[in-house]
């Protein structure tokens, strides 16, 4: 780029589309304009000196005028450049004291003050200066130009009391430099957090959709969008408005992919995907793997790794482990394979990253699971006996340190032909499938019954339960297998043998000790046991003597019930956590909170209590009550607090509180945001051994939803109380081994107040 182009760039920003010789004549009088003004420093006129001797040499095309409309595509972009060519372009003879001078040396004086970018600015100039009804200025040039700021406001503000000058004072506060903005370092804004979770939703040759969420590095979620980016250029209204409707109809398709609805045509059905393999390869699904041609192995083998969700397939290494003398593969995401010579047969897994997420690593390391920052996923059938035919027919030089595409020499176009044969020869293009419909088909089988956080490692597009769960790698290694060749089996592949490396990982290493892939902050379970535990204890042998000892009593009830909440119910970890009393239904055993930041004020989420934790609440309310008769305190209006031993008041379980407590306790610097993940991972990790997970109940659980796609919403078919009774079912399945401390709590309580549980006569 020329120093001319450079400098231009650096001080005006100009619209690329325009030639130099539709700007010129107006740049050179605005530069002459910011000189007169005394503009910035001696070094700096300098350079707008030789700008304008370069500009000058533009400066013969015909005059050309310009409307508002004309720029509609570049208005926020470029705000300054756009603002200059709406003013009319001067005549070679143009009086000193015209309206199109006086109008430059006030957008001179505007530019000197905000710079290039500030659109607000901008916009208030073209209403009070430029537009179509806007007045001429009624100031003289030399008194824009010679004025001080201050001077200039004043004179703006009392010509602005007069009626056909009103406007103007809009434009009063933009005479001033521009208040640098100051950013707290603890805080992050939108843009700024660590974590975006990124999926695309919809790609067509006009647009881009993808569903973004913002989330820290404690996983919490700061705000949800929907971006949706054009690629039209929006330059024409008809053009605006055609883009508006795809607008809305992005926005259903976010809702349809969350919604993952059966049968639709979002993701092909196992019958339909049977039927594409059928008119590819029918010996494949006959398990007559010696009559597959080896090309078809190859196309085969990257269309089964788009199925199970792997991304960029085309891209990723092939790594050969039984070459000799070669130094230890570094390639993510890689696939690593050896070739028996003696079975002719192979092994094959793919190394993805696990580490999907920016999160804080916590400073007490021995109490969390430990976090592996890469996953090696056995491939499971067809994909071995697919791989063994591709890799012994490619190139011995090719199928090591080579991405997929160079070995097997397929690229995106090949392959997609291939796949738009296969449509049309199994009569499925007609029905409305999809190349993307295809490769969606096992992640929208398996939606419900494999944890989302599972297949995330596959896509390597981190959701934000990804914050919450770790889990064994050897589990997931299970889960995904078993549920995928469920689903080859229902698309009606007869032959599912597996070979003994296959085998193995669908056991999987079930005594594996800190093999874990996920969350870096989930405290691990025997610490949150011990810590139920050693408070149940200490209670069952204090002596309640004196009031005293029943606010200590009291507190650590209280404290024990805020952790069993937290890592059993996913409470969120705020200042306030637990919500006013008239929110709390007994009988139904739940409460509602509003606790999410990104969301409305007045949108409240539910959270389930087991049938254990409602009768401890109730009997914490009761002797909290009680306690406050006898201290002649107010009664706590919200649900569980900390009765301050000083103050005598209660206190809301803050994070600081929490963590104090928790640091008396185990004398570690633990922090209280990993209760909630403690409680994903509790009920992720019972249901996946138990074969009942649904995912759909864990987000009920967590209260996750994206695109408004709930279980709690007006056209469920499910009341709330349906929902609270199936989670709770969930929840007592592996809650019952707190029922011992849990019911030392409920003695203690009812021992403080006086009062009898009716529950255990």
């Amino acid at each position: 780029m020329s120093d001319f182009k450079v400098s231009l760039q650096e001080h005006f920003n100009p619209i690329p589309e325009l030639q130099h010789q539709h700007y010129a004549s107006r740049l050179d009088v605005f530069i002459l304009l910011l000189l007169e003004i005394n503009y910035g420093s001696a070094e700096t006129r300098h350079g707008l000196e030789d700008l304008r001797t370069s500009v000058m040499s533009h400066c013969n095309a015909a005059s050309t005028e310009y409307v508002r409309r004309d720029f509609y595509s570049s208005l926020k972009s470029h705000s300054f450049f756009s603002t200059l060519m709406l003013i009319p372009e001067p005549a070679p003879n143009e009086p000193l004291d015209s309206n199109t001078l006086r109008s430059m040396a006030l957008l001179a004086r505007v530019y000197a003050l905000r710079g290039v970018d500030d659109y607000s600015a901008y916009l208030q100039f073209y209403k009070c200066f430029i537009s179509e009804h806007a007045p001429e200025v009624p100031l003289t040039r030399r008194f824009i130009i010679e004025s001080t700021d201050e001077e200039l406001q004043l004179e703006l503000k009392l010509t602005s009391e007069l009626d056909a000058y009103r406007s103007f004072i809009d434009v009063v506060p933009y005479l001033q430099p521009r208040t640098p903005t100051t950013r707290d370092p603890s805080k992050k804004g939108l843009i700024r957090q660590p974590n975006m979770h990124k999926q695309r939703i919809q790609e067509s040759d006009s647009y881009d959709v993808n569903y973004l969420q913002f989330t820290n590095e404690n996983a919490d979620t700061f705000s949800e969008i929907l971006e949706v980016t054009p690629k039209i250029t929006l330059s024409t209204e008809q053009q605006r408005r055609k883009f508006r409707r795809r607008e809305a109809g992005a926005r259903n398709a976010l809702y349809k992919h969350e919604a993952k609805v059966s049968w639709s045509l979002q993701a092909a059905m196992p019958s339909e995907f049977q039927a594409f393999i059928d008119a590819i390869s029918p010996e494949l699904i006959d398990g007559h793997y010696a009559d597959i041609s080896s090309d078809n192995a190859k196309f085969l083998s990257v269309l089964f790794l788009n199925v199970l969700g792997i991304s960029n397939v085309l891209d990723i290494v092939l790594i050969n482990l039984g070459a000799r003398n070669d130094a230890a593969p570094s390639d993510i995401p890689r696939l690593e394979y050896e070739l028996d010579r003696k079975t002719k047969y192979i092994e094959a897994r793919i190394v993805i990253n696990a580490s999907l997420l920016s999160t804080n690593v916590p400073e007490f390391t021995a109490g969390h699971y430990t976090h592996n920052p890469t996953l090696n996923y056995v491939l499971p059938h067809p994909l071995p006996a697919l791989l063994n035919i591709a890799l012994r027919n490619t190139n011995i030089q090719a199928r090591h340190k080579y991405t997929i595409a160079n070995a097997f020499a397929l690229d995106p176009t090949i392959y997609n032909k291939k796949i738009n044969d296969a449509l049309k020869a199994s009569k499925l293009k007609a029905r409305g499938i999809t190349r993307g419909a295809l490769e969606k088909a096992f992640h929208y089988f398996a939606a419900d019954s494999v944890p989302e956080v599972f297949l995330s490692f596959l896509t390597q597009s981190a959701s934000v339960q990804n914050h919450y769960v770790s889990a064994e790698r050897a589990s997931l290694q299970e889960v995904i297998t078993s549920e995928w060749l469920r689903f080859i089996r229902v698309a009606g592949f007869h032959h599912t043998r597996l070979n003994t490396t296959e085998n193995a990982s669908l056991l999987g290493n079930r005594f594996a000790f800190h093999d874990e892939v996920g969350s870096k902050i989930t405290i691990r379970q025997e610490l949150i046991d011990f810590i139920l535990e050693r408070l149940s204890h200490s209670l069952s042998t204090t002596a309640l003597t004196n009031i005293a000892d029943h606010i200590s009593a009291l507190n650590h009830c209280a404290f024990y019930l805020y952790m069993r909440v937290a890592t059993t119910s996913a409470l969120r970890p705020v200042q306030k956590p637990f919500p006013l009393r008239e929110h709390f239904h007994a009988s139904l055993g739940a409460f509602s909170v509003a606790d999410k930041r990104s969301h409305h004020a007045e949108e409240r989420r539910v959270i389930i209590l087991s049938p254990m934790l409602r009768r401890i609440i109730c009997a914490y309310q009761s002797t909290a009550d009680c306690i406050s008769e006898k201290l002649n305190i107010s009664k706590p209006c919200y649900l569980v607090m900390h009765l301050n031993g000083e103050t005598r008041c209660f206190e809301h379980f803050s994070r600081a509180l929490v963590n104090t407590l928790f640091l008396n306790i185990t004398e570690k610097p633990f922090i209280n945001h990993s209760f909630r993940h403690s409680a994903a991972r509790r009920f992720l990790t019972h249901h996946v051994d138990a074969k009942t997970f649904s995912q759909a109940a864990l987000n009920v659980l967590m209260n996750h939803s994206r695109a408004g796609v709930s279980a709690l919403n007006a056209r469920s078919l499910t009341s709330v109380a349906d929902n609270v009774s199936i989670i709770q079912k969930r929840i007592e399945a592996y809650d019952s081994i707190y029922d011992a401390s849990d019911m030392a709590i409920l003695k203690v309580l009812h021992k403080i107040s006086g009062t009898h549980d009716a529950a255990w006569d």
